[in-house]
């Protein structure tokens, strides 16, 4: 059985993000920050199109998204979507090749509504 109605674009998404949308190493000297997050914490969107979290009334930026992600930002603005809200996901181990040590890093959640 096949459906033939035509469906239009949803009026929200939620993408979840992967190493490939962020960017690695801007979380190496983050991992005091990072110790104190869970997931589940609301992160904001500040001027620079980073992800922040709110500490004592200011946002510090924890989450730069990769050249890639920002790509795809922009192809869905064009369509007409915009980032409403993220959240983190998960906070998960990551070793760089060169890296003797592992880092902490934030796997976010973003909701982009039309």
């Amino acid at each position: 059985m096949t459906d033939p109605v035509t469906y239009g674009a949803p009026d929200e998404l939620l993408v979840q993000l992967t190493h490939k949308d962020v960017f690695l190493n801007f979380f190496k000297d983050k991992q005091a920050i990072i110790n104190r997050l869970r997931s589940d914490n609301a992160l904001f969107l500040n001027n620079y199109g980073n992800l922040c979290v709110q500490e004592n009334g200011r946002l510090i930026p924890i989450v730069v998204f990769s050249q890639a992600f920002k790509t795809a930002l922009a192809e869905w603005a064009s369509k007409g979507y915009s980032l409403v809200s993220a959240e983190i996901q998960f906070i998960v181990a990551w070793k760089g090749k060169d890296d003797d040590k592992e880092t902490l890093i934030v796997l976010p959640s973003v909701k982009l509504k039309r």
